[in-house]
């Protein structure tokens, strides 16, 4: 595994999505890491699924080729994934057609990153909530609570709440940190 510059993470919704980056400050991913950027994009009321999917794809294209490329190479980039969940009360899904859109979009968006050499991971919910809050079954404000104050001097100087979308985004990116973290201890070990 090469050890990336830039963990990007990605929470896909099917009416808006968060990224969060979070640069590297020391070689193993110790903390301080520092927050980069991080945005809450809201998607068009298209017609289609597809239109919708292929507008979030060249809105991520763009964030990529204009905030991202110029921190680090594609092969210095981590993106880390929010899958969305596949089972809900009794394990059977709420909404499958959203469910759908939500899969079809993420795997777009990953396999676009893939063809430029970008590293591509993905996590669960409860993997995401782990790394922010340490508790998998954390609600969305409590998510939101621990992002807020793990990077209370970044986001303050942006003068804006930070979105459900975008606290998500981070939960993935720190999950993506931990993920990190130890393969490179296994890459260590030898």
């Amino acid at each position: 595994m090469k050890n990336p510059k830039i963990i990007i993470g990605v929470d896909v919704g099917t009416s808006k999505f968060g990224v969060a980056a979070l640069l590297r400050v020391t070689p193993d991913w110790s903390w301080p890491f520092a927050l980069s950027s991080s945005s809450q994009v809201r998607v068009p009321l298209l017609d289609d699924a597809t239109r919708r999917i292929m507008w979030v794809r060249n809105r991520m294209e763009m964030i990529r080729h204009i905030s991202i490329s110029t921190l680090a190479d594609n092969d210095d980039q981590l993106w880390a994934f929010e899958n969305p969940p596949a089972a809900r009360q009794g394990g059977a899904v709420k909404n499958l057609h959203t469910y759908s859109v939500l899969q079809r979009a993420a795997g777009v968006l990953e396999v676009s990153l893939l063809d430029v050499g970008c590293q591509v991971i993905e996590f669960t919910p409860a993997e995401c909530k782990v790394a922010m809050t340490g508790n998998g079954r954390a609600s969305k404000d409590e998510v939101r609570s621990a992002a807020g104050m793990l990077f209370e001097a970044e986001l303050a100087s942006r003068g804006r709440a930070l979105g459900e979308d975008e606290a998500d985004a981070l939960a993935a990116a720190m999950a993506g940190v931990a993920w990190v973290r130890e393969q490179l201890l296994k890459d260590g070990a030898e």
